[in-house]
């Protein structure tokens, strides 16, 4: 059953990790998926989430929760990968790293 629920995060998380976002501070926003570990970078700050253990707490409304854990409340606009931004992000990766 907890399956199920990781398997409706993690195709959320994926379609989510295809786009960019930029707060109203300039700063970005995105989610990274590396085989079962989700990264999220936010400004110049990269965390894990860990979709199991929130699997485990909200089961069928994980996806709900996520969501509102990664965008509730913040004002931001998606914007296009292009060349200078995916090289933006990959120094603000680079450096954290």
């Amino acid at each position: 059953m907890e399956t199920n629920y990781k398997k409706q995060v993690m195709n959320y998380l994926t379609k989510t990790s295809a786009h960019t976002f930029q707060k109203k501070d300039e700063s970005y926003f995105k989610v990274f998926i590396d085989g079962e570990t989700v990264k999220v970078l936010e400004g110049n700050k990269l965390t894990i989430l860990d979709v199991d253990q929130y699997v485990k707490w909200y089961l069928e409304n994980v996806k709900n929760v996520v969501s509102h854990r990664l965008f509730l409340n913040k004002e931001m606009k998606s914007v296009k990968q292009t060349k200078y931004v995916k090289d933006e992000i990959s120094e603000i990766l680079k450096n954290i790293k």
